[in-house]
């Protein structure tokens, strides 16, 4: 069975890299993270679970 997840993220870049290790820790096979814009790194610590096919960033353009 695979198991992935859908997250939103903004601006949460003092969050992700644990958010990710926690849930990959638990057996998630893929994390799908929606961006909304985030200008704090978030993207740049996302990177290493991107290029490990870990986690995959969805740009949502618009931010409301």
């Amino acid at each position: 069975m695979r198991w992935a997840i859908i997250s939103g993220m903004y601006n949460v870049a003092d969050l992700v890299v644990e958010f990710c290790r926690y849930h990959l820790s638990l057996g998630v096979d893929k994390i799908f993270v929606a961006d909304y814009g985030s200008d704090d790194g978030t993207l740049t610590l996302l990177r290493p679970f991107v290029r490990e096919g870990k986690a995959q960033i969805v740009v949502v353009p618009t931010h409301n």
